[in-house]
């Protein structure tokens, strides 16, 4: 099963380099409702609404294979 990530074009090369990372302590996007600092957003269709909104720059979609990832890894969206 394929998955996306929508965020801002600014972020490819560290993406592309260190893969998708949890935002820690930069500000999320969404103030009237925050996400968790310590996770990473995956989406089945929403990534390019996530992405626009997160865009500075250009907006961009990463596709990922859930198969790839480790099972205990993931947790539902709160």
């Amino acid at each position: 099963m394929k998955v996306y990530h929508g965020t801002c074009s600014n972020h490819i090369e560290s993406i592309l380099k260190r893969g998708l990372l949890p935002r820690r302590r930069r500000k999320g996007n969404w103030e009237k409702h925050p996400s968790r600092a310590d996770m990473v957003y995956l989406s089945t269709t929403y990534a390019p609404y996530f992405a626009i909104n997160a865009a500075v720059n250009r907006p961009v979609v990463f596709e990922i294979d859930l198969r790839k990832l480790e099972p205990d890894a993931m947790h539902p969206d709160e």
